[in-house]
């Protein structure tokens, strides 16, 4: 069998920034492993600070190879005595009887082998994990990399890292990647070296203040089309107004999307639903004509992409008044950080760009031309109201409480208020053509786990979820058998009322016939609870991610209780094996929420590089998208796609829920956005997304020709 995988390269620089609450930080230098499968290998440098120090120092880190072979995992750590501003060769050599780590010739640590190498995951390289980003006193930078199999199989790629200031790199600490195939057989051994330079930095971001422009961009980035003044906001205003004047409104399509010269159509229902014509799925707008939805998240205005400036208001040059205009700029207690203040850049921009009265009604607006003259069918997931445009909104279960991770359905208390919850978000719109459909919660939060279900078994008696769980097992793997299941489960028990006061320790696969039980009742309970409160609509489920999961029993879970299932891919293709096999397995039509791939470009504009996916450059993302929507208008199961997202994050970070430190960069801070910081589209990725966006429900159509 054939190992394949595609070796991630990146001339990258650190400079860490934020930690998780442990602390610490990680530079990779090469990375194909799957921690909770025990598969694969790593080699990194990681520092964890002194109880002296907040921050990590140069001199305490250490270098690692962590290898598994899918049982366990075995480590190789070594702290040599580091000296600055010198290049270093790491190797490590990976094979069945051992693993060794040299650097630069020597060897620093030897181990007893055994390697399980990965058939679905690429190799990444030079990556900084945003959970171990750590300040630190130093700045590293990968120069190449070089990967060679014991069967002759070898990729070797030689950096040159951007010329950044160190403020740069602090805000942004890696640099521009791509991916190169690298394939060699399962039972070969590895030889990965990697060269890499340390040099020194201020351990203190402070020194370097202020970060951030009085419009949201990096005050240390160089680049063309930078705004200087308030003037050069307004330039792009015209220079825009000309262009969309020029692309005009395409014709052949109704007011969702929908196909109107197609040679067939379907009832007019009022309502998006779903069709397989000719063996392929289709969506059909409320008017009846075939659609390939092509969407666009978060938009139209600045909903969630605040920048939190509570205690850390040095590292802005400047910050908008408090007072009106600019006051509906600011928020607080964005993400559940209560207290917490916040600035939306883009909202100020736009109202020093369109004026101080009527910005919202402008960019609302001037949104909705931009979706139509580019070619899009409407907004896509995290939308506000869009005018004449449909949205897919995501729901929530607010104010319900939750058992571990989710709620318990099981409890017919916690099942009305979460139909009342639901019902408040969708009554008023559930006669409404521009709803695509609904879905509910996002990726992995809505995965049921197994710590989940150990969780509520460990709970008291009296607990619903708990009973029900304890009765499936009882019934459905025991057979009513008591005594076997009271064994079983480690327990003394006469009766099920002693099981439900039992804190048992159940075989993992019991944990996981209940986790599943557990699962499908929850699924099924939101879609009826869904459709019974509006009966117009699809619903998209919860955008489950292939892959990122407890394993794929979770898409069947939630595929049998959807109309379309909604998922999340970041990936360099729009299909692999796994996605064939999981559309197969299935039949049902798809619709893929979120897709992106942010420029690394962004770098010199101070965002950091998202690590899984990107671009060279705008025109590359674009020429990415084309490639993406290209075989997802060919996919017979997928019916619509949405980019993520409309706009740029902020280059300080939009925070993230319950995050309440002073880092310099809270939250995501990607470059993802079809338009930036200051409202102006990237005309090297629109122009092609545009392009592309005409072009595919003709693509889709000659499918069933």
């Amino acid at each position: 069998m054939a190992l394949t995988g595609a070796l991630v390269l990146t001339a990258a620089v650190l400079f860490p920034l934020a930690a998780p609450a442990a602390g610490g930080c990680r530079f990779t230098l090469a990375d194909q492993s799957d921690w909770a499968a025990r598969t694969g290998f790593y080699m990194d440098l990681e520092t964890t600070p002194t109880r002296a120090s907040a921050y990590c120092k140069w001199k305490h880190m250490i270098i690692a190879v962590g290898v598994a072979d899918g049982s366990r995992w075995r480590f190789i750590i070594a702290r040599p005595k580091w000296k600055l501003d010198r290049d270093y060769t790491a190797k490590a050599v990976i094979g069945a009887a051992r693993i060794e780590l040299y650097l630069d010739g020597r060897r620093v640590g030897r181990i007893a082998g055994g390697f399980a190498g990965l058939l679905d995951r690429d190799l990444l390289a030079n990556s900084v994990p945003s959970w171990a980003a750590g300040a630190c006193n130093y700045v590293l930078t990968q120069n190449s990399v070089r990967a060679v199999s014991s069967g002759g199989a070898a990729v070797a790629e030689t950096f040159t890292a951007a010329a950044r200031p160190v403020p740069l790199m602090l805000l942004a600490p890696a640099s521009n990647s791509r991916s190169v195939p690298f394939h060699y057989a399962a039972s070969a051994s590895l030889t990965v070296t990697a060269v890499f330079r340390l040099s020194a930095a201020s351990s203190d971001p402070k020194s370097y203040a202020p970060y951030v422009d009085t419009y949201g961009q990096s005050i240390h980035a160089s680049f063309p089309g930078k705004i200087q003044t308030d003037s050069d906001l307004r330039s792009a205003a015209a220079e825009e107004k000309i262009k969309l004047a020029a692309w005009g409104v395409p014709g052949g399509y109704d007011a969702w999307g929908g196909a109107v010269n197609a040679s067939w159509r379907d009832a007019a229902t009022g309502f998006f639903h779903v069709l397989r014509h000719n063996d392929i799925w289709w969506l059909i707008s409320p008017a009846g004509n075939p659609c390939f939805y092509i969407g666009l998240d978060t938009g139209p205005l600045t909903i969630g992409n605040n920048t939190p400036t509570s205690g850390r208001e040095w590292e802005f040059a400047a910050l908008p008044p408090q007072s009106a205009p600019y006051s509906s700029a600011w928020s607080s207690g964005d993400w559940g950080n209560e207290g917490i203040a916040s600035v939306s850049f883009d909202a100020w921009n736009m109202i020093r760009k369109y004026g101080s009265e009527a910005w919202r009604t402008i960019a609302a607006n001037l949104a909705v031309q931009r979706m139509k003259a580019w070619g899009f069918s409407g907004f896509g997931k995290w939308s506000s109201d869009a005018g004449s445009l449909p949205i897919l909104p995501v729901l929530e279960g607010r104010g319900v409480p939750l058992l571990v991770r989710h709620a318990d359905i099981f409890d017919p208390r916690v099942q009305a208020l979460l139909r009342a919850s639901l019902r408040q978000q969708m009554q008023a719109r559930i006669n409404d053509p521009l709803i695509l459909g609904w879905s509910y919660g996002s990726e992995y939060g809505e995965i049921v786990t197994p710590d989940e279900i150990a969780g509520i078994l460990g709970m008291g008696g009296t607990v619903p979820a708990k009973r029900a769980l304890v009765d499936a097992a009882l019934s459905e793997i025991y057979g009513n058998k008591l005594a076997a299941m009271a064994a079983a489960w480690g327990v003394t028990a006469a009766s099920a009322a002693d099981l439900y006061r039992a804190s048992p320790k159940p075989p993992a696969a019991d944990i996981e016939a209940l986790r599943e039980y557990f699962a499908d009742r929850y699924y099924g309970f939101l879609y009826q609870t869904v459709k019974g409160i509006d009966p117009n609509h699809l619903y998209f489920g919860s955008w489950i991610v292939p892959g990122w999961w407890v394993n794929s029993s979770d898409w069947q879970l939630i595929a049998a209780h959807v109309d379309v299932i909604g998922y999340d891919r970041y990936a360099p293709a729009f299909e692999d094996a796994l996605l064939r096999r999981l559309a197969k397995s299935t039949g049902k039509p798809l619709f893929l929420g979120e897709f992106s791939f942010p420029s690394s470009y962004g770098l010199l504009r101070g965002y950091q590089a998202y690590p899984s996916v990107n671009a060279r450059d705008d025109a590359g993302a674009g020429a990415q998208y084309r490639s993406t929507l290209e075989a997802a208008a060919g996919n017979p199961w997928c019916v619509g796609a949405a980019w993520f997202e409309y706009r740029d994050e902020p280059v300080s970070g939009r925070g993230s829920p319950g995050e309440t430190d002073r880092r310099l960069v809270t939250g995501e801070a990607y470059a993802f956005g079809i338009v930036d910081v200051a409202d102006r589209p990237k005309y090297d990725l629109v122009e092609q997304v545009r392009s592309t966006n005409l072009a595919m429900v003709q693509r889709r159509l000659a499918l069933t020709k």
